[in-house]
């Protein structure tokens, strides 16, 4: 799963869904896993799937600075609020190694493409735009551009939704 071109080789990041997929090498140096999603899959079903790998993985931890600048690019697009602390790490690995994330998830794969982190599916889905999200009220309907969980005007659910706009993949 390995990209290489010439002697140039490019770091590969998993997340939950590429264990889900099984559709990478563990045994590649290149191939790293944020320590978080280790800790999702030892409370779930995958956690056999450590049970042979554990001494395989290249394990790593993001950076403070790197998480941050994942949140600020999340809250523009409108993804912050659906990333887990898990997703932010994926995708904080990604900018710092300037490596590859492997997922399924498209809030990740929505963030990677406006922050020009590349992006392969963990099986087939992709998405083929980016999204830019907004926030609409589901009583009264009224817009917000910020996540919030009810509206400050009438009290009812605040549901996300695309803006309907369509977007480069720079915000």
């Amino acid at each position: 799963m390995i990209e290489s071109t010439g002697s140039e080789r490019k770091i590969i990041i998993l997340d939950t869904s590429a264990f889900i997929a099984r559709n990478f090498n563990l045994t590649d140096p290149d191939t790293v896993v944020p320590a978080s999603v280790l800790e999702e899959i030892r409370k779930g079903k995958l956690k056999r799937s450590l049970d042979y790998a554990d001494e395989m993985l290249s394990v790593r931890t993001p950076g403070k600075s790197s998480r941050e600048s994942v949140m600020d690019f999340a809250r523009k697009t409108g993804d912050l609020n659906v990333l887990s602390d898990t997703d932010i790490d994926v995708i904080a690995l990604g900018l710092e190694l300037g490596g590859t994330v492997m997922t399924d998830d498209f809030a990740i794969q929505n963030v990677c493409r406006v922050m020009g982190i590349s992006v392969i599916p963990a099986s087939n889905l992709f998405i083929s735009k980016t999204i830019r999200w907004t926030y609409r009220c589901t009583g009264c309907r009224k817009y917000f551009k910020s996540y919030r969980e009810k509206c400050d005007v009438c009290g009812h659910e605040v549901r996300r939704i695309s803006s309907g706009k369509r977007h480069k993949d720079k915000i």
